[in-house]
């Protein structure tokens, strides 16, 4: 705020008489004197105000350029402690899980963008678990679980069928080579899309189809090649580009041909020939990979994987109390919520008698009040008389009236307020009939922004101010301040060193 150069100015100002008697001698001594008593003491750190934005909690905090990133890879809150955000979100559900022995591949988590404006409290988060893949011929899989922040549901993903009815959700599971009806589930229009279907059912080696994803539906089983996942969809959110919401292979009997791979997006591939279905990635949303066989085993499906809850917002912005130590130049409109803090203020325009080259300056009016001021000129009544209204807020915005007038034209000795401000008005009287008059009134800010937001007239300088004690904002005071205590110090040395 005020650094090294006004000090280096303020020890040249109050030091140069001594100097020029000091350093022509070489008195040295009397320089590690100057430096003791009077550098090292008011050397000083400045001190900044900080504004608040807007902040929050919840989840692992990272950063992206301007951005505050949270990311919940479990359940948890989310709280604004300041300010209101635009928060941007990312929610993925849980993937569902493989069908097992052949089984279908898993659907994907729905996967949903957008932005919502909140401001300060709390907000749930819940991160949805993966489904459980199948189990041998005894347990189907299971949909994936919901995820959800804040009013925004992505649902689970559609487990992937084995010998029951395929899972709907937010991406469908893979229909199965193993029951009719051999078609995928249905995705949540806007979240995900279908599972596929199984072209060639109940053919050898019983290949099942993939399950839907993120953005496209999972592709179909036929003859030796099972379906893969549906490819999920890419998001930027964290500042890293990242696929989500992939869907499961499906799986099939025996070697030979070609098994379902997972969609991009943490998919879980099919199994073949007794390999179990691969898991979705954790925090992804993938379906889990249908399971394969060999006649002998009858191996599992794949878990889901869980889903995840990302949201950002412009970073929480803190910034030191502005000041400007150079002239700054801004021609566009400047708006301050708060207030300003000035040595002078002045209007300046391009001067009406001359504007190609002159300008004209007018400053400010002062006060150590909040001194609001209403003027006009007006026509008296038969009787000498007027009454003045004020606009509608003006009792509402002013208290500690203050009065002026004065006649026009002619003399007026008896003119005078004839009725104090009520009702935002006030009447003049004892004016000349039909005469003209000038009149002024102020009044002294009483609104519920100065009230909570007082100015102090004077204050004093220190650590919780704008200026530390022994700085100052005008350097052409620094030597009429700063001399008198030195004269006695330099006029000791002088005769020492003389």
């Amino acid at each position: 705020m005020f650094g090294k150069n006004t000090k280096r100015e303020r020890l040249q100002t109050t030091m140069i008489g001594f100097v020029n008697r000091s350093w022509r001698g070489g008195k040295i001594l009397a320089w590690v004197l100057v430096v003791v008593l009077f550098v090292l003491p008011i050397l000083s750190i400045p001190e900044y105000a900080y504004a608040d934005g807007c902040a929050a909690t919840g989840g692992t905090i990272t950063t992206d350029g301007d951005y505050t990133v949270h990311t919940f890879n479990s359940s948890g809150t989310f709280e604004i402690t300041s300010g209101t955000c635009d928060v941007e979100y990312l929610v993925v559900g849980g993937g569902g899980g493989g069908g097992s022995v052949s089984g279908g591949g898993g659907g994907a988590g729905g996967f949903l963008t957008g932005t919502l404006n909140r401001g300060v409290g709390s907000y749930t988060v819940t991160i949805g678990a993966g489904g459980a893949g199948g189990i041998s011929y005894t347990t189907e899989g299971e949909n994936g679980e919901d995820s959800v922040f804040d009013n925004i549901t992505a649902t689970g993903g559609g487990r992937g069928a084995n010998v029951a009815a395929v899972g709907t959700g937010g991406s469908g599971g893979g229909g199965s080579s193993n029951e009719s009806p051999y078609t995928g589930g249905a995705g949540t229009v806007g979240q995900g899309y279908d599972g596929g279907t199984v072209q060639t059912p109940g053919v050898s080696p019983y290949s099942s189809a993939g399950g839907g994803g993120g953005s496209e539906v999972g592709e179909d089983a036929s003859g030796s090649v099972a379906g893969s996942g549906g490819d999920g969809l890419q998001s930027s959110i964290t500042g890293v580009s990242t696929y989500y919401s992939g869907g499961g292979g499906g799986g099939k009997y025996y070697s030979g041909g070609t098994v379902g791979a997972g969609g991009a997006g943490g998919g879980g591939g099919g199994g073949q020939n007794g390999a179990a279905g691969t898991a979705g990635t954790p925090n992804t949303g993938g379906g889990g990979g249908g399971g394969g066989s060999n006649g002998t085993s009858w191996p599992n499906g794949g878990n889901g994987g869980s889903g995840i809850v990302i949201l950002r917002y412009l970073a929480e912005v803190i910034l030191p109390d502005t000041t400007f130590t150079t002239d700054v130049t801004d021609l566009s409109n400047f708006t301050i919520t708060g207030s300003v803090t000035k040595g002078s203020g002045t209007f300046v325009i391009d001067h009406p008698l001359d504007p190609k080259n002159k300008l004209l300056f007018h400053s400010f009016v002062e006060s150590p009040d909040v001194k609001n001021i209403y003027d006009g000129i007006v026509r008296l009544d038969k009787n000498g008389e007027v009454t003045i209204q004020l606009p509608e807020y003006f009792e509402a915005l002013n208290k500690d009236f203050r009065y002026q007038v004065k006649g026009l034209d002619v003399a007026m000795p008896n003119i005078h307020i004839k009725e104090e401000v009520r009702n935002n008005r006030f009447v003049i009287g004892g004016g000349a009939p039909l005469g003209r008059a000038s009149w002024q009134v102020t009044g002294i800010r009483h609104d519920p922004y100065i009230l909570a937001n007082p100015i102090v007239p004077e204050v004093k300088k220190g650590r919780a101010e704008r200026v530390k004690k022994g700085e100052f904002i005008f350097k052409g005071y620094e030597a009429t301040a700063t001399l008198p205590l030195v004269r006695p110090f330099l006029e000791l040395l002088s005769r020492l060193f003389r």
